[in-house]
């Protein structure tokens, strides 16, 4: 038997939330949240996936209350032709079954120095040409990047690699002490 749990409603906002606070985060008038009781509902045991619930900031104050979105099987999703942006690399586009999918992450894995940030450089470089780019590494200072961009013969125009503002040390921000680095692009992100 499922176990029954407390949801803390504001009287003053309506906001619902999962614990009590003194102050309701919503609408910030203190001692306003009520507890209900609330059963679990037998649909409660099926996979969903749950937008912010009322209450948490959102990205638009014009969206309705977000609901639970069931989770899909995989014959329920409509398929649509996915256009893949060609990276210059035939095999690479084999591999990534057609090219690069706008929007995608791909983690390029393989032994220490066998290629993987020469041939992301390139492929980056290729792609330039066309679309905006970033450029994100989670080992290397912003220093190795432009000696192995340079190295190859790669400028990227007027792309500018980002600089930590309170770092003094040259190197590139980090960020969960993992470094980055960025290379923005005038050109738009679509040709």
């Amino acid at each position: 038997m499922p176990k029954q749990r407390s949801l803390y409603s504001c009287n003053q906002c309506g906001s619902e939330f999962p614990k009590y606070f003194g102050k309701c985060p919503s609408c910030g008038e203190w001692n306003s949240l009520v507890e209900q009781a609330v059963s679990p509902s037998p649909s409660a045991n099926r996979a969903t996936a749950l937008t912010p619930r009322s209450g948490t900031k959102s990205r638009s104050a014009s969206l309705p209350d977000p609901q639970p979105i069931a989770a899909l099987t995989l014959a329920q999703i409509s398929d649509y032709p996915q256009s893949r942006l060609l990276s210059g690399y035939t095999e690479l586009d084999r591999v990534l079954g057609g090219g690069i999918v706008p929007g995608s992450l791909v983690l390029i894995g393989g032994d220490p120095g066998i290629g993987k940030s020469t041939l992301l450089l390139q492929v980056a470089n290729q792609l330039a040409t066309q679309y905006r780019i970033l450029y994100v590494c989670a080992e290397e200072s912003g220093q190795q990047v432009k000696l192995r961009s340079q190295r190859l013969g790669i400028s990227f125009g007027n792309g500018k690699l980002g600089r930590q503002e309170d770092g003094g040390d040259g190197e590139m921000g980090g960020w969960g002490g993992r470094q980055y680095s960025n290379l923005r692009l005038p050109s738009p992100l679509t040709p």
